[in-house]
């Protein structure tokens, strides 16, 4: 069986999303490809075994990058549920991982025991253990933003959007104890907006995402070329 085949077979199991029957029903009918079940499933072994080595390579350099963006996805196949994991190196070194759990052994698996590095994530609670943490501030406005359309939503989404600004504008510069300085600055403007919209119950949601986040905002000011968003998908 060629590369062009194989390629092929895996194309379609994925596209098709389902089991390897479809696959086998496709090739006869489309392709004129009389293939066993058992032929296609070790067809797709035989991708499986040679992507491999480069799977552990990438794997390894995500290990020892600078600091890591991590996200999930949840979709559907066949009615089960399954999770797309994203993990990007600060050299742009992409992993994908797919399988059926949102947990943290899914972290933990794929970056390591060892890991003790930065993570750009959003605020799904297995990221917590991680020893360093950007929150992801696309997130963050996203979730200001749903509460516009009262008066004081409104304020707070105006006031995120604006420090954003301002911390997009501080991380160009290139001294370390201003940026420093910056990060205090900023911790201390945070932590201000979490007491003043607290007493507003409609702002519970909002603000309770910015208080479990709070010493987690700025830390790209503390790691030059760091984004404040944790992938390009979800900057604002």
């Amino acid at each position: 069986m060629g590369i062009y085949l194989l390629n092929y077979i895996t194309m379609l199991k994925y596209n098709l999303r389902g089991p390897i029957r479809r696959v086998q029903e496709f090739l006869l009918d489309n392709n004129d490809l009389d293939l066993s079940v058992k032929g296609i499933n070790d067809a797709l072994l035989r991708v499986g075994d040679a992507c491999r080595n480069e799977y552990s390579q990438i794997r390894d350099c995500i290990r020892r990058s600078k600091w890591v963006h991590i996200d999930e996805t949840g979709f559907h196949v066949n009615g089960k549920k399954y999770w797309v994991w994203v993990f990007r190196s600060a050299e742009n070194d992409v992993l994908i991982v797919i399988v059926n759990s949102r947990g943290r052994d899914v972290v933990r698996d794929t970056m390591g025991e060892a890991f003790h590095g930065p993570a750009i994530v959003d605020g799904w609670r297995v990221y917590s253990y991680l020893t360093i943490i950007q929150r992801c501030w696309a997130h963050l406005i996203r979730e200001v933003d749903a509460f516009k359309s009262s008066e004081r939503g409104k304020e707070l989404s105006e006031e995120i959007h604006a420090m954003f600004r301002e911390l997009k504008e501080s991380l160009k510069s290139e001294n370390m104890d201003e940026r420093k300085s910056m990060k205090i600055t900023f911790e201390k403007r945070m932590e201000g907006l979490v007491k003043q919209y607290d007493p507003h119950e409609e702002l519970h949601k909002p603000v309770e995402y910015i208080r479990n986040g709070l010493g987690s905002w700025f830390t790209c000011l503390s790691y030059p070329g760091m984004e404040p968003t944790n992938n390009w998908q979800n900057r604002p």
